[in-house]
Order: C-alpha cells, then sequence, then structure tokens
C-alpha cells in the first residue's frame, strides 16, 4: 500500500495545533483546522444580536486561535498567503471534513477520555487508509486508541512536536505494537522531506524521549542549586552554553515553560516511572517548597509577567538592567547579580566544548561542582534508560539536540569527553556508571572479576536465562545453571537456545578475561555441537570455556557443557573479532 498526503486536518486550534496547521500550510498543503463549538454567547455577540446558530459564534474558538497564529512573533507563516492554504471550522458543522484527510492530528486537552472519545468519532468518519497521529506529550499512545479497530490502530500512531513547529526541528515518532511499518515508514519520510523535521522514533514510554530527559535533568539540577546556596545567576550561567546548553540554561527555561506546567509534568512522570531509579528528584522537598510558594504567588513565568526573573518594564524589546532576579534565599526580587566565578570567563574562551567541558568538570568551585554533578548524572542516566526509551543511542541525542538545543547529546559527549576517563571520574564524584561504560574503564579480567564479587549487575540475558559466572581466570570462564521448565521447548526438553547461550557467553566472557583495558570484541562464528538434551532432572550444569589463541584482531576460544559427574552434554567453539571500545 502506498500513501500520500494530499490534505490534512488538525483537531485543535491552540498555540501547538494552529502552529502545527501553518507548518503544514507552509509545506504547501492544503489543511482544515477545527476546534470546539461555543456553547453560549459573549456579552459582545448578544449585542450584535447573533445566536449561537451564526457561523460567526460557532468558530470564534478557531477564529480567535487563527488571528493569533497570523500575528504571531516568530512568524508562523512563511507568507501571509500561506496562511489561505488552512480552512477553519468546528467540531460539530465541519467534522465531515475528516473524511477529505490523508493525515488527521489530534491536538486537544491532555486528557485521556476526551482524547478516546475524539477517536472513535474520527474512525467513524475518516477515509480507508488514512492516518490519523496524536500529538499528546506524554500520554500513552497505545490507550489513546485502545478502544478502535483494529484498522485504525494500523494506522494510528503519536507524532509529537515542538513549540514553535515551525522552528523546532525535532519530531518524535511514537508507533505502537499495532502501527503498520509501512505507515512509520512512511510518516518518517514525510517529516523528513516535506516538513523539514528531525525525526526520532520512540517507545510509547512516559514523556518519550526529550521530555523525560528535560523533567529529571531540570529537577536534578533544581536540587543539586537549592542544596548548595546557588544563585539563579549562578546556575543559569554555569548550565547554559558553558556546558552545551542553550541560553536558556534551567530557570530561564522554567519561566518560559511555565512554572505550574512544569510542576504538572513532574507530578504526572513520577506516577508512570516506578521503576525509574532516579525518579525521586522530582520530589525533592526544597523543590517542591519553591514550586509551591511560586505558584501561590502567581509567578509562574514569562505568562505572568514574573517567574524566577521578573521584568519590570512592557514592551517587546527589554533592557537587561530592567530584569529583576529571584533571591531564592528571601523568596523576593532584587536587581541581577552577575556571578563572580572565574573560571566561567575562562572557560569561555576556549570554543570547542570538548575541550571547554573538561576544563570546567577539572575546577574546584561551584562551577566546577555543579557541573560534574549534572554532566556526570545525566550521562550516566542517557545510558540507563536505553533501551527502555529507545534502541539506539542517537535517538537520545538527537531529541536533546533538536527538542532542547544541546549543542552534544548524552553519548556524543560521552565520546568527547572518552568513556574510559569519563566511568573514572564518575567514580571518584560517587556517581554509579552503568555496567556497559564501567566496562571499558576496566580490564576485561578485572570487569569479570568484578561480576562475579556482585560490585556489577550481570547482563540481562544472564538475569533472563538465569545463569551465573562461577569461576573466572586468565583464559578461562565458567557458568553454571540449572535447567528446569522454564527453558524447555514444546518436547519437553530444554530448547537449544539454552546450551548455545551458555556456550556463547562462556566462550566471549574467556576472551573477555584478555582483554586489557579499552579493548573490546564481538562474535564472528560460533559452532555449536548437541551430545545430549538438557532437562530439570540433569541439575546443575557447567559450562567451561577457555582460550585457544589470541591474535591482534581475532580471538578464539572452546567450551564444554557438563554435569556434576563430568558426562558431557554439548560443545562448541568461537571466533571473536577484537577492537577498541
Amino acid at each position: 500500500m502506498s500513501y500520500a498526503i494530499n490534505r490534512v486536518l488538525v483537531v485543535g486550534s491552540g498555540t501547538m495545533g494552529g502552529g502545527i496547521a501553518a507548518l503544514v500550510a507552509n509545506a504547501g498543503i492544503p489543511v482544515y483546522l477545527l476546534d470546539l463549538a461555543p456553547s453560549k454567547l459573549t456579552p459582545e455577540e448578544e449585542k450584535r444580536g447573533l445566536k449561537l446558530e451564526s457561523t460567526d459564534v460557532r468558530n470564534r474558538i478557531v477564529a480567535a486561535s487563527f488571528e493569533r497564529l497570523k500575528n504571531s512573533h516568530p512568524p508562523a507563516f512563511l507568507t501571509l498567503e500561506t496562511a489561505d492554504l488552512i480552512t477553519i471550522g468546528n467540531l460539530e458543522d465541519n467534522f465531515e471534513c475528516v473524511g477529505d484527510a490523508d493525515w488527521i492530528v489530534e491536538v486537544i486537552v491532555e486528557q485521556l477520555q476526551p482524547k478516546r472519545e475524539l477517536m472513535a468519532r474520527i474512525e467513524k468518519v475518516r477515509k480507508a487508509n488514512s492516518i490519523v497521529s496524536s500529538n499528546t506529550s506524554g500520554l500513552p499512545i497505545a490507550a489513546i486508541a485502545a478502544e478502535c479497530s483494529a484498522d485504525f490502530k494500523a494506522h494510528f500512531l503519536g507524532t509529537h512536536f515542538f513549540t514553535p513547529p515551525r522552528y523546532m526541528k525535532l519530531l518524535e515518532v511514537i508507533p505502537t505494537a499495532e502501527t503498520k511499518p509501512e505507515v512509520i515508514e512512511f510518516m518518517i519520510d514525510f517529516a523528513e522531506r516535506r516538513l523539514g523535521k528531525g525525526v526520532v522514533v520512540c517507545k510509547d514510554t512516559p514523556n518519550f524521549i526529550a521530555n523525560r530527559f528535560a523533567s529529571i535533568l531540570a529537577a536534578m539540577a533544581l536540587g543539586y542549586v537549592l542544596d548548595h546556596n546557588y544563585t539563579i545567576e549562578e546556575a543559569d550561567a554555569i548550565l547554559g552554553p558553558l556546558i552545551g546548553r542553550p541560553k536558556t540554561a534551567l530557570f530561564r527555561m522554567h519561566d518560559l515553560v511555565g512554572l505550574d506546567v512544569a510542576r504538572a509534568v513532574g507530578e504526572n512522570l513520577y506516577g508512570l516511572i516506578e521503576h525509574d531509579e532516579t525518579r525521586e528528584v522530582l520530589r525533592h522537598p526544597k523543590l517542591l517548597t519553591l514550586q509551591t510558594t511560586q505558584i501561590q504567588r502567581g509567578r509562574l513565568g514569562d505568562k505572568t509577567g514574573q517567574g524566577f526573573y521578573k521584568k519590570t518594564s512592557k514592551g517587546a524589546r527589554i533592557n537587561k538592567d530592567a530584569i529583576l532576579t529571584l533571591d531564592l534565599e528571601t523568596m523576593e526580587y532584587r536587581e541581577r547579580r552577575e556571578p563572580e566565578i572565574a573560571s566561567i570567563n575562562e572557560a569561555l574562551k576556549i570554543e570547542s566544548l570538548g575541550p571547554r567541558l573538561e576544563f570546567v568538570l577539572a575546577q574546584d568551585d561551584k562551577a566546577g561542582a555543579l557541573a560534574r554533578h549534572i554532566v556526570y548524572n545525566s550521562l550516566a542516566y542517557a545510558a540507563r534508560r536505553v533501551p527502555e526509551i529507545t534502541d539506539q543511542i542517537n535517538n537520545v541525542d538527537n531529541a536533546l539536540r533538536w527538542g532542547y538545543a544541546y549543542e552534544m547529546g548524552p553519548f556524543e559527549m560521552w565520546d568527547a569527553l572518552g568513556v574510559g576517563k569519563t566511568v573514572e571520574a564518575m567514580t571518584a564524584n560517587k556517581v554509579e556508571a552503568p555496567t556497559a561504560e564501567a566496562r571499558y574503564a576496566l580490564s576485561g579480567l578485572e570487569y569479570m572479576r568484578k561480576l562475579i564479587a556482585g560490585e556489577l549487575t550481570p547482563s540481562g540475558m544472564a538475569q533472563l536465562m538465569d545463569f551465573k559466572l562461577v569461576e573466572v581466570s586468565e583464559g578461562r570462564a565458567v557458568f553454571a545453571i540449572e535447567p528446569n521448565e522454564r527453558h524447555y521447548n514444546g518436547l519437553g526438553i530444554a530448547h537449544g537456545g539454552l546450551a548455545a547461550t551458555l556456550l556463547d557467553s562462556a566462550l566471549g566472557c574467556a576472551i573477555n578475561t584478555m582483554m586489557p583495558t579499552g579493548k573490546i570484541f564481538t562474535t564472528l562464528e560460533m559452532k555449536i555441537n548437541y551430545v545430549r538434551p538438557l532437562r530439570r532432572e540433569t541439575g546443575e550444569v557447567r559450562c567451561e570455556a577457555s582460550v585457544i589463541h589470541v591474535g591482534g584482531r581475532v580471538a578464539t576460544a572452546e567450551g564444554r557443557i557438563v554435569d556434576a559427574s563430568g558426562k558431557l552434554y554439548a560443545h562448541g567453539t568461537a571466533t571473536c573479532m577484537l577492537f577498541r571500545g
């Protein structure tokens, strides 16, 4: 099935919905933009003698949004004429337009039930093979279409734009298990070629990628700043371009987003990520107190004219000296104070981010301390979230660069700083490095010994199959397992994959014991011979592997699976390629 998008319909004309409509119109594609029909007249409409049935009244909400869109700053449209490609309407009188659209985008209130109800209405009207997407920023995509038909689900996915859509490159595409692969491929291609987006494919997990990181890392930074008595100016000077992040840094970003929005997002996210070992940063006591105080005083950020910064004069251009800063100790506004941290100005003289980061991280002052906390913890957090939120590390980097204007994503930063050096620095700063990254700071034998000692977490496969490393020495590795019904195939014996996995693990680990720091391996070939079936009654078996040869580029090993009496069940060999990590 081939797909084409010649007309789009956007439901919801707010800032994001209108922005998406303008983005599509800028690509030369006609758009329907629909919103609610009012339920009562305004006083002005009553004076004009209008009725609820009047077109001007029925389209009042969408028309007002459209006017704001045409006068937005920065401009949402390429030209004023581009706006003519948008036809406005309401969800009562013009809903049949859904049937004309090739792509229907839902951008309504962030509540599950209204979205489900809208999807039920869309399903009754949409034409065959039209694509439907939700722009939710955090609700489970699969849950939104859970009550729809199989065909609807096959053509449904998440398309999470960032505001303003014309200017923010990132588009997170979130397919469900039911979304057709060809629909996913088409939408990625369409978004990249026609809309000019940088597409990141996410798993259907809470807040997807960019907002998940933004919420956690911001809370992590705020907690540290409050615990260590940084001023707002100091924090924003350190957590901006100095370490490769945008000028909005920490507190300015909160004023842009809105403190009430940030609080609501954090509260919602906390309840959805019970498995996330870092989620408690969202409930740091001092952070909650700060948020509560600011919200109670109506200091929500730019939309109320005061947040962490306060504008003292009105107008599109405000003198820097006319902006006051919140004192985090007195909770009152005061004149801005430039940070008195000499290393900041010295670091900013270093043009390249990698060397600049190395300089900042080495400083024994407030800039170095805050940078070390944020950089090392954010790198560790990123490593722990793969493959939970995405299978590809470049998706994390792209999401943060395109969605939040980071100069480098976390994995790019790992490379710039050096994985081994960074793991050592993490350890020195009491930040636990993820297992995979910790490997690069150790020799293979050191790594294996730490596994046996319980100092490092076993691999996911070892935990899944329930086998464990029991012996290790130079050139040798031994795993043990007790086969049980969980390992059985349909014939009532252990699946052949159990013996293959055991041998693959033991052979690889035997070779790993010969690897110096920074050198790793990957299997090129493995041969296995099955001698006897494994059953629960077999009892514990051991897979004993030893190295045959280690060269500059290739290593080989052999292994055997035997029971307590030495009876042979399988044997095999492996050839591995060696390279620098």
